[in-house]
């Protein structure tokens, strides 16, 4: 009798292994898996919008831009290489823009937002912070090597969970000069259109690391 019970369970879990195995084995980041192009992608939930010279530019959920040069009467979906959330946009000449969001990710366009580069990522974010403090520590240039020491370990406390965090906003002076900004005191700068970014952590005046 006791047998009779316990079997049906065990054979009902043996044989739900290799559908857990499939489906683990199946898992894709959201930061490399490009956005599914769908016709209701300007229906979907859109976070932020911003002008294009004439034309208009909207990024939301699953790395979903569209774009409308009718003033939203149509909408087009653009080439985007990632399907992580997006939350903000700035484009501060007609052709070149950003797009931040989810996954500490940065978007760029040099077409007017019809397609768009990745050229961060929270991945890569964490590490840059990591080399760069370690860096300006080892160099004398944080000042006090207790508070140096501390900024060391949180930089590289954020390396290590990856791309957890998100940017939350973007905004750019020009083709050249911008800042990313995003969750717990999170900010970059870049004076080349995001070639290369710089780690403003320490330059604000947050000590409880609140989301920016």
């Amino acid at each position: 009798m006791k047998l009779r019970k316990i079997v049906p369970p065990l054979v009902s879990l043996v044989l739900a292994l290799p559908l857990a195995a499939t489906a683990a084995g199946s898992f894709r980041d959201a930061l490399d898996v490009p956005a599914r192009e769908s016709a209701f992608a300007a229906r979907s939930l859109l976070n932020g919008v911003a002008q294009a010279g004439k034309r208009t530019v909207a990024v939301g959920q699953r790395g979903h831009i569209v774009y409308s040069d009718d003033g939203g009467k149509t909408w087009v979906q653009a080439k985007v290489p990632v399907s992580s959330d997006l939350v903000a946009v700035s484009f501060p000449t007609p052709a070149k823009g950003w797009a931040v969001g989810h996954d500490g990710v940065v978007l760029h366009s040099s077409d007017g937002g019809e397609t768009w580069v990745r050229q961060l990522d929270g991945r890569s974010a964490g590490q840059l912070m990591a080399n760069y403090y370690k860096a300006k520590a080892e160099a004398g240039a944080l000042g006090n090597p207790d508070a140096a020491a501390a900024l060391v370990a949180e930089a590289e406390r954020i390396a290590a969970q990856g791309a957890e965090n998100s940017f939350l906003d973007v905004w750019f002076a020009d083709e050249n000069n911008g800042f990313i900004v995003g969750s717990f005191n999170l900010i970059f700068r870049t004076s080349d259109g995001g070639a290369s970014w710089e780690p403003w952590f320490h330059r604000t005046e947050n000590p409880n690391r609140l989301h920016l």
